[in-house]
């Protein structure tokens, strides 16, 4: 027992002065509800009646609000704390009064999403200050609490066991459409209770990890065989993946988690589509309800445009994501209940799996809504009823599937009997044809015997016939004899110009002495060529040369004899510039010709390469008429290509013929190709040219190779190319490396 001694009045007054100022708090304080959480509660108490609130418009401060006679503002909530329609505050502070006996004080409080949240907790035994900002525009790596509720703003406090408290939190938020404020009992969870929960996500994990390999699989087998029921029923799955993901999306979406809700409803979207054309497909709709089939090929249309304006112009509203959801379901029932009447087993599947998703998706999706939320506590698995009802249905579905797909081969194998029965039937009415024919054959062949006499007769009269036939032959014999012999003449001569043509060619020999790596594609349309080749080196200089004369044959084979005499004479004058060499040539087959008097048009396409080496590599000169110079620089793929004068050697129209030279230096090791436009002027039996672009592509592709297997490579495609088709003009193809 504890005697105090008072010495006098004063003292007296003064001690009761004290004690009335110990007491003013708790005596300002007793008139306000104090939130006892005990055992009995167990992991809910009800924060919601015992909160009070006040619209704060003049932004005070923490210490001011916190004051004894400050408080006296505050008042008790009787119903859901909201920001007026007309006027909205700068700031929202709710107050609430705890006394904590139970014994697992790690309590997480959650306020719906606004832009700024602060909780200031008061220990009224150590007047020790708690403060946290949770704010809802904070950052996922900066938010303290990262688990499950991502939409709402939470925090978790350690309440001691015996200890008082006082908790407030300041809400301010900008959008003018904000959300109702308050704190709700059943949202208030003991963390580690949720903590135990993580092995149900990690079970969904693994469900998401098959529904993926089940999309691979339909989708390959989809590829495989090219019915679209696979294709719609792997989409299915993938999309159902999506909507299990909801859960944990916020682990992947992370500062995107925001929009998980959005693409939650954006996949159940696609999801519901895809649903609708797997199960036509599944229990052949058209066949059996085309009026259905009509209905929900028109729903599928509204069903895109209307769930993007929800999910767009309401982005982050529960409430319309959960309504578009339960739109698609509540279509997707109906239809389902429509079209389950077939009496089959694929019917039967197809109504147990939807029945396991209608049930757990319509449980879920109660529970989600405000007013079920607070008065039915349905607990952790609340949240995946749905993806439960997902999973079991396309399992029951991959089951119904399966079997879809042997009644499928059962009814091939129906179909096929039925198909050798029906062959087997026509070849028994076939049988009985054939004799029935026979018959008639006979009696047809007896009227031939009868008309056969009067055949013998007109036998006499072809026989007579045939022997003037006879007579002319002999006269059309002897007629081809000579005419045989005038071609075998001919053919001769042919054949020994052909000699003479081939003799003024270079040979392999000299071709190699001067570039030793080297090949010709020489092909003429008849015996004889209209296009020819020179090399000849001349001092340090080589000269490359192919022309293509007017016409092939006899006429082409006399051109390419005149421009070859004439070159060899301007070469061996000593001019040994291209285009010096191509004006001479010009104004000689003019000469030669005399075509100004006799209006002949005779001459010659031709392109001229003269090269000049050095230490490492090579200077080219270049000039042409209508012929181009294609070439690859050592180690490029790329054909590059230098494009002659468009005028041509010979004829009497142009007097003022001029050339130009074209200068190049390329490295040695690298690669000229000349040719005539016979390669790639070819056509094929579809009339199809082989085409420039194509020959440039061959080269490009075996540029690495050497050029005897490029000889090969271009010789056996152009062959192929033109094989039941007639060559039309005379093919010559050169190519050296230098």
């Amino acid at each position: 027992m504890c005697i105090i001694a008072l010495k006098s009045p004063l003292e007296m007054k003064k001690i009761i002065i004290l004690i009335f100022i110990f007491l003013l708090p708790t005596n300002a304080n007793a008139q306000e509800k104090i939130l006892n959480i005990e055992d009995s509660l167990l992991h809910y108490p009800n924060f919601f009646s015992h909160t009070y609130f006040f619209r704060d418009s003049t932004g005070h401060i923490f210490e001011q609000i916190k004051a004894i006679d400050f408080q006296k503002n505050f008042q008790l909530s009787s119903e859901k704390i909201s920001y007026p329609t007309n006027k909205k505050p700068e700031s929202l502070w709710l107050k609430v009064n705890i006394d904590n006996q139970y014994k697992h004080h790690d309590y997480r409080f959650f306020v719906p999403k606004h832009d700024s949240v602060f909780v200031y907790l008061l220990d009224l035994q150590t007047q020790k200050i708690i403060f946290k900002n949770i704010s809802g525009l904070l950052s996922y790596e900066q938010k303290e609490y990262k688990e499950y509720f991502w939409r709402g703003c939470h925090t978790v406090l350690s309440l001691e066991k015996g200890h008082q408290y006082q908790l407030f939190i300041k809400v301010k938020d900008s959008h003018q459409n904000s959300n109702l404020i308050w704190i709700e009992g059943n949202e208030v969870w003991v963390k580690a209770e949720y903590e135990n929960r993580s092995i149900f996500i990690e079970i969904l994990r693994i469900f998401n990890g098959m529904l993926l390999i089940m999309f691979l699989y339909n989708f390959a087998v989809f590829l495989i065989s090219r019915e679209r029921i696979y294709l719609y029923y792997a989409f299915y799955t993938f999309f159902a993946n999506l909507t299990l993901l909801f859960p944990y999306s916020k682990h992947i979406l992370k500062d995107w988690a925001i929009y998980s809700t959005d693409l939650f409803g954006f996949s159940f979207m696609l999801n519901s589509i895809f649903y609708l054309l797997f199960s036509k497909e599944f229990i052949e709709v058209k066949k059996y309800n085309q009026r259905w089939d009509r209905i929900s090929n028109y729903f599928m249309i509204l069903l895109v445009p209307s769930n993007l304006f929800v999910l767009l112009f309401f982005t982050g509203n529960g409430l319309a994501v959960n309504l578009v959801i339960m739109g698609n379901i509540i279509f997707n029932f109906v239809f389902f209940l429509s079209v389950s009447s077939f009496r089959n087993v694929i019917s039967k599947t197809f109504f147990v799996g939807n029945m396991c998703l209608y049930v757990c998706s319509f449980f879920a999706l109660i529970s989600s809504f405000e007013f079920f939320y607070q008065r039915i506590n349905i607990g952790f698995a609340g949240y995946y009823l749905a993806q439960t009802g997902i999973i079991l249905e396309i399992l029951i579905f991959s089951i119904g599937l399966g079997y879809r797909i042997r009644l499928n081969e059962q009814e091939k194998r129906k179909v096929q009997e039925e198909l050798n029965h029906t062959l087997k039937n026509q070849n028994e009415n076939l049988e009985q044809n054939v004799k029935e024919k026979t018959k008639e054959l006979l009696k047809y062949t007896e009227q031939l015997q009868i008309s056969y006499e009067e055949i013998q007769v007109i036998n006499e009269e072809l026989h007579q016939t045939q022997e003037e036939t006879l007579a002319q032959r002999d006269a059309l014999k002897t007629k081809n004899s000579e005419l045989e012999l005038q071609k075998f003449k001919i053919s001769q001569s042919i054949e020994s110009a052909k000699l003479i043509q081939y003799a003024i060619l270079p040979t392999k020999q000299k071709l190699d002495s001067i570039f030793t790596e080297n090949f010709v594609i020489l092909i003429p349309k008849d015996t004889v060529s209209g296009d020819f080749y020179m090399v000849n080196q001349i001092d340090n200089k080589k000269f490359l040369i192919v022309a293509d004369c007017t016409g092939h044959g006899v006429s082409g084979a006399f051109m390419t004899m005149i421009g070859n005499t004439l070159i060899d004479r301007i070469i061996s004058a000593g001019v040994n510039s291209p285009k010096d060499i191509l004006y001479k040539l010009h104004f000689e087959i003019q000469n030669v010709l005399q075509q100004k008097q006799t209006n002949n048009t005779d001459g010659m396409d031709i392109a001229i390469v003269v090269l000049e080496e050095t230490d490492n590599q090579v200077n080219i000169v270049f000039a042409a008429a209508k012929r181009p110079l294609y070439y690859l620089s050592k180690g490029e793929k790329d054909v590059k290509k230098i494009a002659g004068s468009r005028k041509m050697i010979g004829g009497y129209e142009m007097q003022n013929k001029t050339f130009e030279n074209e200068y190049l230096t390329l490295p040695k090791g690298s690669l000229l190709y000349l040719c005539t436009d016979g390669y790639a002027d070819q056509n094929d039996i579809e009339r199809h040219k082989f085409t420039e672009k194509r020959m440039l592509s061959l080269i490009s592709e075996n540029s690495n190779s050497s050029l005897e297997i490029q000889e090969q490579i271009l010789k056996t495609q152009i062959l192929q190319h033109m094989e039941g088709e007639e060559q039309r003009d005379d093919i010559l193809v050169l190519g050296v490396k230098i």
